[in-house]
């Protein structure tokens, strides 16, 4: 499974979850890079769709890495209305743990309790707006070779489903470093592929304020994880 040179676009997207027919995108990264240079990055935060309902657990449960949560309620983020959980989620829906995890809620590893007033901060943009900023800024770049992710399938479903217009604009073939890498030191195996876990094994020494699980975090790690695997001949 060979990569490709350089220059490619790394992409990252930010999440409600893991279905793209009901969790929005909520942010993405694009990094433009060598091997070993970036040469431009952009990001943008989406304000999430009209009658999306976020998942609000019970106080103790509002802690960042705790993944068994009691769910108190469903916010409206755009009525402000609550809702009890019911058996079947709303069309549009953030859970819990992903508002944690990407920062669309302020959370902590160790103090209970969600900084809500950051959902307020979150988006810059609509789809819409948000699509221009991107097709103006990539027009600005050089011509690229690739599409590179770190689980391309995840997000390129989510690109498909919130911004298909991207894919006019960006290049046809995706490339998938966890997958590379699972192929080639893993056996076809998933545990041990993570970002953070090849990050470990290739030596990735992040910038001062890189946080993974955040848009061009993680394409900064994806830029270096793909210039590692391109060293060892992938």
């Amino acid at each position: 499974m060979q990569l490709p040179n350089g220059p490619v676009l790394i992409l990252d997207t930010e999440t409600g979850g893991f279905n793209p027919a009901r969790n929005p995108l909520l942010s993405i990264g694009l990094l433009v890079g060598d091997l070993g240079k970036v040469h431009s990055t952009i990001s943008v935060k989406f304000v999430p769709p009209e009658g999306t309902w976020l998942e609000v657990p019970i106080r103790e449960d509002q802690l960042k890495g705790k993944y068994s949560k009691t769910i108190e309620f469903w916010l409206n983020l755009t009525t402000g209305e609550h809702m009890p959980p019911q058996e079947e989620k709303p069309v549009r829906f953030i859970n819990a743990i992903a508002a944690e995890v990407n920062g669309f809620v302020g959370a902590s590893e160790t103090v209970v309790g969600w900084d809500t007033t950051k959902i307020a901060l979150w988006g810059q943009h609509t789809y819409e707006t948000g699509l221009l900023v991107l097709i103006e800024w990539l027009a600005k770049q050089p011509k690229l070779n690739a599409v590179i992710c770190h689980n391309a399938d995840f997000d390129l479903g989510f690109v498909e489903a919130w911004l298909p217009g991207l894919m006019k604009v960006v290049p046809p073939n995706w490339h998938c470093t966890q997958d590379a890498y699972k192929h080639k030191f893993l056996g076809g195996k998933t545990k041990g592929s993570s970002l953070g876990a090849i990050c470990k094994i290739a030596g990735f020494v992040p910038e001062e304020g890189h946080t993974y699980h955040t848009e061009l975090g993680d394409c900064a790690a994806t830029h270096f994880i793909w210039g590692w695997l391109r060293g060892q001949g992938i």
